[in-house]
């Protein structure tokens, strides 16, 4: 069936949502339901390390059509997505629903977690992002003892020392664009309390009247889980670890 299958096309072109909207035969509302990695055997993304490329498949259930005709309530959807190496399967955001720092707060809720597990996984994920977002291998009971720290740590020690101000300037620069804002956040969470500090104070500058980020420094970084009536934030000291 591979073979006799019109396939997927990867598809470098830029457009505009308006070009976007224009183009597709089918629009709607849904909600994700399922979503998987599939295999995809004669996967080529032509001039393109295809080493991180993979097939996801989801399941959508569609809420409202807003341009052409679907009779059917779940359908699925294929796309080409991108998985860097340090990301994993696992915590694929689906269109970027959640955002840089929503999602952050959500890894920083999973180190409280009671299960050892998960908390490794969580540190694992903000250790390899590579913005200094580590300081979880050092919270009291030393719960991540059993990782490899060196590449991790001193990506992250390097990103400190010699590309934090540089990385802010840019994303200073570009702090009107969705998500930037957000980015800028980040910065405010950063492993170097020194460093921290020097952000909190131009974040507060630029946004005064923002409350929802990781300053004044001296705190720990804001964590956040999501129950049935939305997030809820962590407040107060790391718990003491437990088996």
């Amino acid at each position: 069936m591979t073979g006799c299958s019109s396939g997927l096309q990867f598809n470098t072109e830029p457009m505009t949502p308006g070009q976007m909207l224009g183009r597709a035969a089918l629009v709607f509302v849904g909600t994700i339901e399922r979503q998987s990695f599939i295999s995809w055997p004669f996967l080529r993304i032509p001039g393109q390390d295809a080493t991180y490329w993979r097939v996801l498949d989801r399941t959508v259930r569609i809420e409202a059509i807003l341009k052409g005709q679907e009779d059917r309530k779940l359908i699925d959807v294929y796309e080409l997505s991108w998985v860097p190496g340090f990301l994993g399967e696992g915590y694929i955001d689906p269109g970027g629903a959640l955002g840089p720092w929503r999602r952050l707060k959500l890894l920083r809720g999973f180190l409280r977690h009671p299960d050892p597990r998960l908390r490794e996984e969580a540190c694992r994920y903000l250790s390899a992002g590579g913005f200094a977002q580590d300081e979880c291998r050092t919270l009291p009971g030393a719960y991540y003892d059993g990782l490899e720290p060196s590449l991790d740590w001193l990506r992250n020690r390097h990103w400190e020392s010699k590309l934090a101000r540089q990385y802010w300037a840019w994303s200073f620069a570009e702090k009107t664009r969705p998500r930037g804002k957000d980015e800028l956040k980040l910065f405010t969470t950063i492993n170097d309390q020194k460093l921290r500090q020097e952000f909190c104070r131009l974040f507060q500058h630029e946004f005064p009247n923002d409350r929802d980020n990781g300053c004044p420094a001296g705190q720990p970084p804001p964590a956040t889980i999501v129950t049935v009536n939305g997030d809820v934030p962590l407040l107060g000291e790391w718990p003491a670890a437990t088996p």
